[in-house]
């Protein structure tokens, strides 16, 4: 088989052999993450707890130029206290709903 010549006009896909990027920003996932919120995961064993979290009060505590994997280190579940989070955008519903909006607590 012959070998094709990448063209300049089409992106370029990354390889799983290349290096990682650069780890994003608050700001980053602030602007990238609709609502401005994400679900965080406990990472501790058999937990799997998650809690929904904004990012504008983590921009405020820590900086817009800090790293996500700051936020990923220092999570502490609410639920068994362990450290170390998993992160993840919020899902899309459907053409109707858009991205799921923020959970709020009902009935209290």
């Amino acid at each position: 088989m012959r070998r094709r010549e990448p063209r300049e006009d089409l992106p370029q896909l990354r390889s799983f052999r290349d290096p990682p990027g650069p780890t994003p920003t608050l700001a980053d996932m602030q602007r990238r993450t609709p609502g401005g919120w994400l679900w965080v995961y406990c990472e501790a064993a058999g937990c799997h707890h998650r809690a929904a979290m904004a990012i504008a009060p983590l921009v405020i505590r820590w900086g817009p130029h800090a790293d996500v994997d700051r936020l990923r280190r220092s999570a502490r579940c609410s639920r068994c206290g362990g450290r170390g989070a998993m992160l993840q955008h919020p899902s899309w519903g459907d053409s109707q709903r858009g991205f799921e909006a923020f959970p709020t607590r009902r009935g209290k």
